[in-house]
């Protein structure tokens, strides 16, 4: 979909100025890089936030955790553009970045990476709407 025309993908123009021009042969590449980051910080915020469950080794969980997640990346799944809306807001939402803040800034990737699903998840919406049936319900005049 972000090859095509389907995603108004403007807002990532300055920070992946290779995802908004669709041509770029890194697209692939950056798109696959940011992902990674948002494995990343998919399992840090996770652990950081269950902290409790690891009081002696939070950070040999995490570590062992994210090793297995960027190690064992075998193949995908094809979505709907509302499956791929669902998936994407539900690690935006998995994802709780203020228990990572706690200890340190986000760095520029993983902050990076946090806008990207944002944009990503409006650019899906707004296609989803866009591709509805016509509503024949309502007229559009004000009588």
């Amino acid at each position: 979909m972000i090859r095509g025309n389907h995603l108004h993908l403007y807002p990532l123009k300055d920070k992946f100025p290779d995802i908004y021009n669709k041509n770029s042969k890194y697209t692939i590449e950056v798109i696959n890089s940011v992902i990674d980051t948002v494995r990343e910080l998919s399992v840090t915020c996770f652990h950081l936030q269950y902290a409790n469950h690891y009081p002696e080794n939070l950070n040999t969980e995490i570590e062992i955790h994210r090793k297995y997640l960027l190690n064992h990346k075998t193949g995908f799944k094809q979505l709907t553009p509302l499956g791929l809306y669902n998936a994407v807001r539900c690690i935006s939402y998995q994802i709780e970045p203020e228990h990572l803040e706690e200890l340190r800034p986000l760095t520029g990737p993983e902050a990076d990476a946090l806008f990207f699903l944002d944009e990503i998840s409006k650019a899906l919406a707004t296609f989803i709407i866009q591709n509805l049936p016509e509503d024949e319900t309502c007229s559009w005049s004000i009588e």
